[in-house]
């Protein structure tokens, strides 16, 4: 049980780490921030477990 736990919380943060820095790289070479910040807010609507990165 504390495994799969360990796992499943590896696994979220590396999914986390991965949202970040995928908005962070798509808002520093995409030329229109706001409309990155529109869809990023969108996905995060539809993930709610993603809801504390914005």
């Amino acid at each position: 049980m504390a495994f799969k736990r360990l796992l499943g919380l590896k696994v979220m943060t590396f999914l986390y780490t991965n949202t970040v820095s995928s908005i962070v790289l798509a808002i520093a070479f995409l030329p229109n921030p706001a409309q990155i910040q529109q869809s990023a807010y969108i996905s995060v609507r539809r993930n709610r477990k993603f809801r504390v990165i914005l």
